[in-house]
């Protein structure tokens, strides 16, 4: 009598198979299966995790130097484009600005940018991040904020290498008893870089990148954490740079759309539309349904979790994302099936312990890349009509310690 044995590999939740299709010319190496409990509604789906963007312009502030400084053409700041190319930077940022600066004497040298307009932070704010990075001599960046009780601080942090990525991290409130939500926000007042002093004048070259505001205080352990990055929020075209194929047969521009939210159906206090993906089964022809991304536009950082809010239909498709890690392998990570109807927001953890991330070894970085959605288990004669909004990553808040939901 014959005897067959079967080996399921499940670790933490995951189970693991083999793969047998190419995306991108690249074979998918491995696939990853998430157990039913990933999607359970946790702090991670009630938006416990709060990050956003400040918008930053050269043009927005003016500037002023010390009494010892060079000639007012001597001083510039403005986006550098052409930094984005030559420089060391990372694949997350999006815009660098350069200031350059010329100083006649050696000693007390600093450059003060004050906005145009007040810079407000959201209600919410606890802490902010602002990437520096400085070329040559040692730095100081010294920021100064308006508090809505009148008092004046600065926060002064001291960069004693160069030619590398900082990320300054400043907690705003500290334990004291300042009122969230108050009648006047937290205001950006100034921000002065400051060289130490030299034996000889000095040209100034500094560059500098994304200011975050964030919901939860920064430690030690979690200062080099964007806590949430939003790829695509629909507000704009997003779709339109992606790729929408059945396995190598591109599909036409007309299978998305974006649509508006109804009443209740709002998914964020932002966001008001949603791309809606409409494939007649003469189209898909119940093949692979491939959503390509930009190449390496959405990096993912080791600790975060991916997540999207999804509208199905109830027709019982498998959703996955396709992954690029390190040595340019490729991975799925199946994240559900869709067997309901309406919204449902899917969060995914990455299988850390089976995932060779990229490094970044300057600032101890380490991430993947998300490239894009796959859609299996179309029926014959059934069309795909399917929702998709707020694609994002989101740190795990356990990582982020206790910090109240907003």
């Amino acid at each position: 009598m014959g005897i067959s044995i079967a080996v399921i590999c499940c670790v933490a939740g995951y189970s693991r198979s083999g793969t047998g299709y190419f995306f991108d010319n690249k074979r998918v190496m491995k696939k990853f299966y998430i157990g039913p409990k990933s999607h359970k509604r946790d702090k991670i789906s009630r938006r416990v995790v709060k990050s956003e963007d400040i918008i930053i312009d050269a043009k927005a502030f003016n500037m002023s130097t010390s009494a010892r400084s060079g000639k007012p053409g001597d001083l510039l700041f403005f986006e550098d484009s052409s930094a984005l190319r030559s420089l060391p930077v990372l694949p997350s940022l999006k815009k660098v600005f350069h200031l350059r600066a010329h100083f006649k004497f050696a000693k007390y040298m600093f450059v003060d940018l004050r906005p145009k307009k007040p810079i407000n932070l959201p209600s919410w704010t606890k802490s902010v991040d602002f990437m520096v990075k400085g070329i040559g001599e040692k730095l100081e960046v010294i920021l100064y904020f308006d508090y809505p009780d009148g008092r004046k601080m600065r926060h002064v942090h001291r960069i004693k290498q160069s030619n590398r990525w900082f990320r300054v991290s400043i907690n705003l409130v500290k334990g004291r008893a300042l009122k969230l939500g108050a009648e006047r926000p937290i205001r950006l007042s100034k921000i002065r870089f400051m060289k130490e002093d030299l034996a000889s004048p000095a040209d100034y070259s500094i560059y500098t990148a994304d200011f975050h505001a964030n919901n939860f205080l920064k430690t030690e352990s979690n200062s080099l954490i964007t806590a949430h990055r939003v790829y695509s929020a629909f507000e704009k075209r997003d779709p339109a740079i992606w790729h929408f194929s059945v396995d190598n047969e591109r599909l036409p521009d007309t299978v998305w759309s974006l649509n508006d939210h109804l009443g209740a159906s709002l998914l964020w206090e932002s966001n008001k539309r949603y791309m809606r993906l409409s494939i007649d089964p003469s189209q898909h022809k119940q093949g692979n349904i491939f959503i390509r991304f930009p190449s390496r536009a959405y990096p993912l950082d080791r600790g975060h979790q991916i997540t999207l809010w999804v509208k199905g239909a109830g027709r019982g498709e498998e959703l996955s994302i396709i992954f690029q890690e390190g040595k340019y392998r490729y991975f799925e990570l199946q994240i559900a099936e869709l067997n309901f109807t309406g919204w449902k927001k899917l969060t995914a953890k990455i299988p850390s312990q089976r995932i060779n991330y990229f490094i970044d070894r300057r600032i101890d970085w380490h991430y993947i890349y998300v490239l894009g959605i796959k859609l299996s288990g179309m029926r014959a004669n059934q069309p795909v009509d399917l929702g998709i909004d707020q694609l994002e990553a989101v740190v795990d808040p356990a990582i982020l310690g206790d910090i109240k939901d907003l």
